[in-house]
């Protein structure tokens, strides 16, 4: 379900402006991460949750009576207490996590660029992104720094001694994939782009990782070939795909996935 629900920028750009044109909502912000679809939002009508999960329900093309039942809702001081904890990282797979405190503050500058955020979804996210803020500074959570790339890197690192002269294939090329690049590279690996991505977001990747392996140790700029998917000793494979991909050029839907 989880994969089926996903939000691109452009997506969640679109399902604002519909809740807007059906009068579903009077402002409000999706926050859409690899773990997490969730819409916060005023309205004035009795039926809100019906309608937000009918709408739902239609623009991804899922059944509307399994949304509902594994959809969480909440409502005032309790949405507030959620999304607070999100931000500080107390919500994520990865207790802490330092990534999802930009994830909110950029899914408050898109719903603010469409025009969706009035008064109260303003005060909300930016309280909450400063709430994450004084959790990092104020907290032993600040002490080191999370994400989940950094917790792959450290068990990649109990799995060999040094990464020093380790020729590494990275899976994917979104957000997720650069900064596992870049972590790979300051460590002393030697970091390959698959071909799963879109062209542009493969380019991107290069383009970006190539930056950093200028200033990088051990790092290759030759392409990646068909045997390299074979050749390294580690394969991390981050994706922020909406749907599954396996083989080549051959898709499945997220749902086929529990």
């Amino acid at each position: 379900m989880r994969e089926r629900i996903a939000f691109t920028p452009e997506r969640a750009k679109e399902a604002m402006q519909r809740l807007f044109s059906e009068k579903i909502l009077t402002e409000g912000a999706i926050v859409a991460t690899c773990n997490r679809s969730e819409v916060y939002g005023l309205t004035d009508r009795e039926d809100d949750l019906e309608a937000l999960s009918a709408f739902f329900a239609r623009f991804h093309q899922v059944d509307d009576a399994v949304l509902r039942k594994s959809a969480l809702v909440g409502r005032g001081d309790e949405t507030v207490r959620h999304l607070f904890r999100v931000a500080a990282g107390l919500d994520s797979m990865v207790l802490g996590e330092a990534q999802i405190l930009g994830q909110i503050r950029e899914a408050h500058k898109l719903a603010s660029e469409t025009g969706a955020t009035r008064a109260v979804t303003n005060r909300l996210f930016m309280s909450a992104i400063e709430c994450g803020r004084k959790v990092r500074n104020e907290t032993a959570l600040g002490l080191r720094p999370t994400s989940v790339p950094g917790i792959a890197l450290l068990l990649v690192g109990r799995i060999f001694e040094e990464l020093a002269g380790r020729r590494v294939l990275v899976v994917g090329a979104g957000e997720t994939a650069e900064l596992t690049a870049r972590l790979l590279v300051e460590n002393g690996a030697t970091t390959s782009a698959s071909r799963t991505a879109r062209p542009r977001r493969r380019r991107r990747w290069r383009r970006r990782s190539g930056e950093r392996r200028s200033r990088g140790r051990g790092a290759s700029r030759r392409p990646p070939t068909p045997t390299s998917f074979f050749r390294p000793p580690a394969r991390p494979s981050p994706s922020s795909a909406p749907r599954l991909f396996r083989g080549r050029g051959r898709r499945r839907s997220g749902g086929d996935r529990s």
